[in-house]
């Protein structure tokens, strides 16, 4: 194979030309230099990558503007995160990455996010959220449980039964643990006790809980999906409820109209008083003073998003396109006022997650 090479003169010159070229456009891609103050002020795109490929990645943008690429791998010797990447979350100074399909969560120190540590034998982790200064808490769907974990020497110390748990969102002196039944269906709210580590009640909702937000009054609002298709007991319409954290009373219902189409996650803004979901067509809205969701879009787009995200300090709404699943996937940035676009950011493959840091 070398000698044919050789002898043909012009294919070795095309070989040589190709490769200049090459390292040319590599040198002119080359990451910017990150400045004194490190991976602060902007936001993570947490990248899945593509399942058992090992290819998720974080992202990391600026408030500038300035994107940097696969932060983890550049600050840690080429080191790969693995498959999937799922969620962050900021605990003090640290930054926990959940690597769902690796069964782990990496700690990295957030200014520099150079590894910290990990967190192994987690079965399909999926959310992390701190309990106190030393504990945490890991929604794991693969046994249908939450790990306790402890912050300094990141052991895991117990685990708690919890049917397919999925986000979690501390609502006073409780952690609030939303159940879609993991492999299953499920449609249970479970609260866990801050100070004993203990379940001390669970919530019957609607099926597919998908998102959680607080309001200006204290008051909880979950976005209950329904069950699609494929689910046992065929499709379902959606619900948006709005429950007394006293009680734990459901005292607002907003029913979806069609068992076909499904509402998605939940944001608020930054007065609390208007919450944000995906739905087929694009982006809704929904004022907490309402009493029947929206009928059209507020921000429309026909291939819809895969999450969304609410950006507090700017007031912008922010939806992720992941593409065929394959290819880099896109953000895009919308003002929460009209809805017009402000700007698209070129993510990983499959952004699944936006995660806002200090």
């Amino acid at each position: 194979m070398k000698k044919s090479i050789l002898k043909n003169s012009g294919y070795a010159w095309l070989i040589v030309i190709a490769g200049i070229f090459l390292y040319s456009c590599e040198n002119d891609k080359s990451d910017p230099v990150i400045p004194d103050e490190g991976y602060t002020g902007g936001f993570y795109i947490v990248n899945e990558g593509i399942y058992l490929t090992g290819t998720g990645t974080i992202d990391f943008v600026k408030n500038n503007g300035t994107v940097y690429k696969d932060i983890f791998s550049t600050e840690n010797d080429g080191l790969p995160l693995g498959n999937v990447v799922q969620s962050v979350c900021i605990i003090g100074v640290q930054t926990f990455v959940v690597v769902n399909n690796a069964n782990k969560v990496e700690i990295v120190d957030t200014k520099t996010f150079k590894s910290a540590g990990t967190i192994d034998n987690l079965p399909s982790p999926r959310y992390i959220i701190a309990m106190d200064n030393e504990n945490a808490l890991v929604s794991c769907i693969q046994d249908s449980s939450v790990r306790i974990v402890n912050l300094n020497g990141f052991e895991i110390l117990g685990s708690l039964p919890v049917k397919g748990p999925e986000k979690m969102m501390q609502i006073n002196d409780q952690i609030w643990i939303l159940s879609q039944g993991g492999f299953s269906v499920d449609s249970i709210i479970t609260l866990i006790d801050i100070a004993s580590k203990t379940i001390v009640d669970t919530i019957q909702v609607y099926p597919q809980p998908s998102g959680i937000q607080e309001d200006r009054n204290g008051k909880v609002w979950v976005m209950c999906s329904g069950r699609n298709a494929w689910h046992t007991g065929g499709n379902s319409e959606g619900h948006l409820i709005c429950i007394n954290p006293a009680d734990h009373s459901i005292i607002e219902d907003i029913e979806f109209p069609s068992i076909e189409n499904h509402p998605e996650e939940l944001m608020i803004n930054q007065t609390k008083d208007v919450l944000y979901y995906r739905y087929p067509g694009g982006i809704y809205r929904f004022e907490i003073e309402a009493v029947e969701p929206e009928s059209s879009a507020f921000i429309p787009r026909s291939g819809g998003f895969y999450t969304l995200a609410y950006d507090q300090g700017h007031s912008l709404i922010l939806g992720t396109d992941p593409l065929d699943y394959i290819q880099n996937g896109w953000v895009f940035r919308y003002r929460s006022d009209d809805g017009s676009i402000v700007d698209s950011i070129e993510a990983g493959i499959i952004p699944g997650e936006i995660y806002f840091v200090p």
